[in-house]
């Protein structure tokens, strides 16, 4: 939940549509969410590796 959070509040801090996840598998549906992010608010590789770790 901490992750949606963030991914939530990085959306909607550089005004980016809403990416919603519907998903029974949490990992699957973060990571979908990370590549989504990445595409649309272009976010750091560091960022991006840290939530990863942070997931995996």
């Amino acid at each position: 939940e901490i992750i949606l959070e963030l991914l939530y509040k990085a959306a909607i801090g550089h005004q980016c549509h809403l990416i919603l996840i519907n998903t029974n598998d949490l990992h699957a549906g973060l990571g979908s969410a990370l590549l989504l992010v990445k595409e649309v608010i272009d976010i750091p590789i560091d960022v991006l590796g840290h939530l990863t770790e942070v997931i995996g």
